[in-house]
């Protein structure tokens, strides 16, 4: 073998594929679907967190000086004690903030999908000839699974 021919993969960029706009528009659906049963998913597992927050992720702890400057407080007028401190376990933010950007990357991929589906589905150009390069056919027809 020549060592200076490249071998197939290689020319991938430059592969084209042919297809009809309406083949397009269905593989369009085929991701919007996808990525809104991921969005679905996604705010699902987000309420399953806020709900765990809600009953074992609130977290308040109040100091032994806290407790003692408010007993003397009204004895001496004192300084006013900080008070209980609250907060959430981290862990917790952390998955609900990954839910969010996960929702909202989902939600930005179904209104991409739904304009190819709402533009390639028209009826004046469903049997349009279109020719897909690799990358192309990644984005309309790649892995929903």
């Amino acid at each position: 073998m020549n060592q200076f021919i490249e071998p197939q993969s290689a020319l991938r960029p430059f592969w084209k594929f042919a297809y009809t706009a309406g083949e397009v528009a269905q593989g369009a659906a085929t991701q919007r679907d996808f990525r809104k049963s991921r969005m679905e998913w996604w705010q699902a597992k987000k309420q399953e967190t806020m709900d765990a927050i809600r009953k074992e992720g609130i977290e308040i702890t109040e100091s032994v000086a806290d407790q003692l400057v408010a007993q003397t407080m009204s004895t001496y007028g004192g300084t006013r004690a900080v008070g209980p401190q609250v907060s959430i376990r981290q862990d917790l933010v952390r998955q609900l903030s990954e839910c969010q950007q996960k929702i909202d990357h989902h939600r930005r991929k179904v209104d991409e999908y739904n304009a190819w589906v709402a533009f390639l589905g028209r009826d004046a150009i469903r049997g349009f000839g279109l020719e897909l390069t690799h990358e192309d056919w990644q984005f309309f027809f790649g892995k929903t699974e």
